[in-house]
C-alpha cells in the first residue's frame, strides 16, 4: 500500500495526508513531525501521531508527501506549556528563524485557527512582524507577548462552522454522482486528480483517523483502478469517466470496496 502523492491537497486544507482529518486543535489527536535516526526533522510536513504509528507498523518509511525517508517522529510540544520547545520543533533547519512560507505552514498545521481568513491577510501581517525586513521572523517576533502567534490566535479563531466547511451539503455518491463530483471539484476545472478522488472518498465514507484499515483499502483500490480510467495518463479523470453508470470509476470503486 502506497501513501505517496505528488499533489498536496491535504496541505492546502491543513489536514493530515494519511487520514485527511483536520490536523490541529483535537486533544485526542496530537500532531507530530517526521524524524531521522538522529532525532532531527527530515521534512516540513505534519501528521497525526496515530497515523505515523500506523505507517510505521505497515512498513511505510517514506513521507507520504515528499518521499523523504524517516525513522520516527517528534510530537509537537504544547505551545502554551513550552513555547520554546514548540518553536524548536517547528524550526525545520534549526536556524532560529522562519520565512513567510514556513510561518504560514506552521500556524495552519499546529494551531486551531481560521487559516482561510489568515491566508488572505498574511502577506500584510508578515511584513508587520518582520521588523528587520529580511524576510524572516525570529522567536521573539513570533512568540513574544505582542508576537504574531498571539495576534493570530486572538483574531483568527476557528469555530464550528470553519471545521464543517461552508460549501453546503455533500450530494450522495450513489444517487447523485455528478453532483458529488462537482462538490469535490473545488477549483472547478472539471477534473479530479488521484489525490482529490482518494481524499473525497475517504471523507465521504469517514474512513479517517479512526478507520485507517478502510482508509488503506480505499487507497489500494484507487491505485489498482486508476490507470483503467485515466486512459491518457495525465493524472486526472473527468466527470464522464467517473460517473458512467455501471462502468465508471464511482460504480467500479463501490463494487470493489465492501465497506463502502
Amino acid at each position: 500500500m502506497s501513501l505517496l502523492y505528488t499533489s498536496f491537497k491535504a496541505e492546502e486544507h491543513a489536514e493530515c495526508a494519511v487520514c485527511y482529518d483536520a490536523l490541529p486543535g483535537k486533544v485526542n489527536a496530537p500532531v507530530c513531525v517526521l524524524t531521522g535516526p538522529d532525532g532531527r526533522r527530515v521534512c516540513p510536513h505534519y501528521f497525526h501521531v496515530d497515523c505515523v504509528n500506523y505507517m510505521l507498523s505497515s512498513g511505510q518509511n517514506l513521507c507520504p508527501l515528499c518521499r523523504t525517508p524517516y525513522r520516527g517522529y517528534l510530537p509537537i510540544p504544547d505551545i502554551d506549556q513550552d513555547p520554546k520547545a514548540w518553536f524548536r520543533a517547528v524550526d525545520l533547519n534549526g536556524d532560529g528563524k522562519l520565512d513567510k512560507q514556513e510561518v504560514m505552514f506552521v500556524l495552519k498545521s499546529t494551531l486551531p485557527i481560521n487559516y482561510q481568513r489568515l491566508e488572505k491577510d498574511f502577506d500584510k501581517l508578515f511584513r508587520r512582524w518582520d521588523a528587520s525586513g529580511d524576510g524572516y521572523i525570529q522567536y521573539r517576533e513570533l512568540m513574544g507577548p505582542g508576537g504574531l502567534v498571539n495576534f493570530v490566535r486572538s483574531n483568527f479563531r476557528r469555530n464550528t462552522k470553519d471545521l464543517a466547511g461552508a460549501v453546503g451539503a455533500m450530494p450522495s455518491l450513489r444517487n447523485d454522482k455528478a453532483g458529488w463530483f462537482k462538490y469535490w471539484d473545488e477549483d472547478g476545472n472539471g477534473v479530479l486528480d488521484k489525490e482529490e478522488v482518494t481524499r473525497a472518498l475517504i471523507k465521504t465514507f469517514r474512513w479517517q483517523r479512526d478507520s485507517l484499515e478502510q482508509n488503506s483499502t480505499a487507497r489500494m483500490v484507487i491505485d489498482a483502478l486508476w490507470s483503467d480510467f485515466d486512459t491518457d495518463g495525465d493524472g486526472t479523470i473527468d466527470s464522464r469517466e467517473f460517473c458512467r453508470s455501471g462502468s465508471g470509476l464511482a460504480d467500479t470503486f463501490l463494487a470493489n470496496t465492501p465497506a463502502a
